[in-house]
């Protein structure tokens, strides 16, 4: 549980980074969407990891392991930022669309990553090749 509630604030936090670093954009268009999404979620990587690792699985985790996973996860959050945007615009308002999109791919995204970090990067799998 304690792992989602840090993921919805990091993942708030990376909305509000997102969102400023987009508006930045003169075009506001769905390549500086995907622009901005990538950008925030690099930001708030290594603060995450040190989040998780100390405070959310109390392993070491490998750092590798780590980026690896979250990298995977800024490509689907990336991918489904823009489709998300366009959704919401669609169904609600543009406005809600620009200022929703990333917020609705991060939630989508955090069960992949729950599930790969616990498995892979901080326990499970991750133990077992500790020495990689």
């Amino acid at each position: 549980m304690l792992f989602f509630i840090n993921g919805i604030l990091v993942t708030l936090l990376t909305w509000a980074l997102q969102y400023f670093i987009f508006i930045q954009f003169a075009d506001r268009d769905s390549w500086g969407y995907a622009l901005s999404t990538a950008i925030a979620f690099i930001v708030v990587l290594i603060i995450n990891f040190l989040i998780q690792r100390s405070l959310i699985f109390k392993q070491q985790g490998l750092f590798r392991k780590y980026l690896l996973t979250d990298l995977f996860i800024l490509l689907l959050v990336t991918i489904l930022a823009p489709v998300c945007r366009l959704l919401l615009s669609a169904v609600i308002t543009p406005e809600i669309g620009d200022k929703g999109g990333f917020l609705m791919a991060g939630l989508i995204a955090s069960v992949p990553s729950f599930i790969i970090k616990k498995m892979w990067v901080f326990d499970g799998l991750g133990k077992a090749y500790a020495r990689d």
